[in-house]
């Protein structure tokens, strides 16, 4: 099978005049369409065909644009309006989802949650999308060191050099559509869509079936029915609040070298966070062989609940980089021929893996201890949650993917979990064995497995 992947090729050009220039009009003509479709009303979005007959000879006198490029405009604002409206829907179907739980009492004292807003989309950031071979082209392709680039811009066709360092195994792939980037610090980039041969993935797992459980305390928790692997975030909240700290005394200051500072500081946090979910994606996957799947919760729409909080946890949870954790290991995933598969995520950190009670009170945050009042089952909370996924993630393969049922109210089939009681030890002090790994750029971790089931997940430093 195929799978798109994002190459970030590096642009090298001493005058950007003619690359600014160019996405300054790409920007502009954006808004102006962009300005066009939202006049018409959500529920007369026109097509494709209709924008181009009504602005297409506008938008090449008004704004130098080449016929290419002209049609890209279109297509990016007609796709990000699409985009726009699926989020209106999906957010108007889990407020009548509330209202029907709310009338049944079920609610739990949580707010409704929002209706996205239909608005003008608009667009600030210098960008433009590029057709292979039309407005972008590779010459000279990359060797070892650089290769030379064809870029298309108002004017004429220009060259400079580029590099794909980082992405060298994508050369003999397919190329497709790019999009220029000149960002805030001057630095100018092609990401471009290339599309590579990947292992099929099979309808039914042959292999590992693992449940991944993610969280703040802990990046991952994993469990493959036999044993628990924890990937710690202490690392990176330490590193989290360092930058909110940097970032709060330099807004205060707001002189010319404190916006500088912001400027310099840029994404750095961002690309930190990136690296080290994608190290734990890749040290998740490399155990697993092909005809394996993963199991995650399926956390669509909680943004809205994670800002439902008091103002000195909003922070912590909003920039909570679940997603980014997600991506990776779908696309990891992908390339390794493993299925992903979603699960309802509600109760998982408050139902028993053992007897399959669901109990608010059993899961103690201050201890971190998950204990069951029906059958004294007792462990890890996040460890919990991981069984749960995974029990879940084996009913609905085995239900081959029709939605999960008879997961609640009784012992899971296949669990292997025996209960335990309620005054056993669950989280002895950690031994020696406790291992630490630091982060490097393509380097995966090493996480620590605890295989029986009262023992401590044992902590390893993420970072050095």
């Amino acid at each position: 099978m195929k799978q798109t992947v994002t190459a970030q090729y590096r642009i090298y050009i001493e005058d950007k005049a003619p690359l600014i220039k160019m996405a300054e009009a790409y920007r502009d003509a954006c808004n102006y369409v962009s300005e066009y479709i939202f006049n018409k009303g959500m529920d007369n979005i026109p097509s494709f065909r209709d924008v181009h007959d009504e602005l297409y000879r506008y938008l090449r006198s008004e704004f130098r644009l080449k016929s290419q490029m002209t049609q890209s405009v279109i297509r990016t604002v007609l796709a990000r309006y699409s985009t726009l409206i699926t989020q209106i829907r999906e957010s108007e179907k889990d407020a009548e989802r509330w209202d029907k739980r709310n009338e049944k009492g079920r609610t739990q004292k949580t707010k409704r949650p929002k209706v996205k807003a239909w608005k003008q989309i608009r667009f600030h950031n210098l960008q433009c999308d590029l057709v292979s071979d039309r407005d972008w082209s590779l010459p000279v392709p990359c060797n070892e060191h650089k290769g030379t680039i064809s870029l298309n811009t108002l004017d004429k066709r220009i060259r400079c050099s580029y590099t794909d360092r980082g992405y060298e195994h994508y050369r003999t792939c397919k190329r497709g559509t790019a999009k220029l980037v000149i960002r805030d610090d001057g630095k100018v980039f092609l990401h471009v869509s290339i599309e590579r041969e990947v292992p099929d993935i099979p309808d039914t797992p042959t292999g590992t079936v693992v449940g991944i459980d993610r969280g703040l305390r802990f990046h991952a928790v994993t469990y493959d029915g036999k044993d628990t692997k924890f990937y710690s975030g202490h690392e990176a909240a330490k590193v989290r609040v360092r930058y909110k700290s940097i970032r709060r005394s330099l807004q205060k200051r707001k002189t010319p070298s404190s916006r500088r500072r912001m400027k310099l500081i840029g994404q750095k946090e961002h690309r930190w966070i990136h690296d080290v979910n994608s190290c734990i994606a890749k040290t998740l996957l490399a155990e697993l062989e092909q005809g394996s799947a993963v199991v995650m919760e399926d956390l669509s729409g909680v943004r809205g609940a994670t800002e439902e909080v008091r103002r000195k946890d909003r922070y912590v949870l909003v920039s909570w980089p679940y997603h980014d954790l997600q991506n990776q290991i779908e696309y990891k995933a992908g390339a390794n021929g493993v299925m992903v598969v979603y699960v309802d995520p509600r109760h998982t950190s408050q139902t028993c893996p053992h007897c399959g009670n669901v109990n608010r009170n059993a899961r103690h945050r201050d201890r971190h201890e998950y204990i069951c009042p029906k059958c004294g089952f007792r462990t890890n909370d996040d460890r919990a949650a991981a069984i749960n996924i995974h029990e879940r993630g084996m009913e609905k393969l085995k239900n081959k993917g029709f939605g999960i049922s008879g997961i609640f109210g009784r012992n899971p089939e296949g669990c292997s979990q025996s209960p335990h009681d309620a005054t056993s030890p669950v989280c002895p002090s950690a031994s020696a064995e406790c291992e630490t790994a630091g982060i490097k750029a393509g380097r995966p971790l090493k996480a620590v497995s605890t295989g029986g089931q009262s023992q401590t997940p044992q902590f390893y430093c993420v970072g050095s």
